[in-house]
């Protein structure tokens, strides 16, 4: 999908943290879960997102001591 998607001029980039949001162990993704009607036998390894990259622009600085925990 990446290759495909560069290759159409869009940009794209890998959602790591979707196996550890919707894993059938985390007693607080259930109600995600039950949303998406996805069953507990399937734990999704990743996503992308795929969009339209901005030609110029300023980048964000990323906090170095920012961390974002979802379970």
């Amino acid at each position: 999908m990446f290759i495909a998607a560069n290759s159409l001029g869009l940009g794209s980039c890998w959602i790591n943290t979707v196996k550890d949001i919707l894993n059938p162990n985390n007693p607080d993704s259930k109600a995600l879960r039950n949303k998406l009607n996805l069953e507990d036998k399937y734990i999704p390894v990743g996503s992308c997102i795929i969009g339209y990259p901005k030609k110029e622009g300023i980048i964000k600085e990323h906090k170095a001591d920012y961390v974002r925990k979802f379970y």
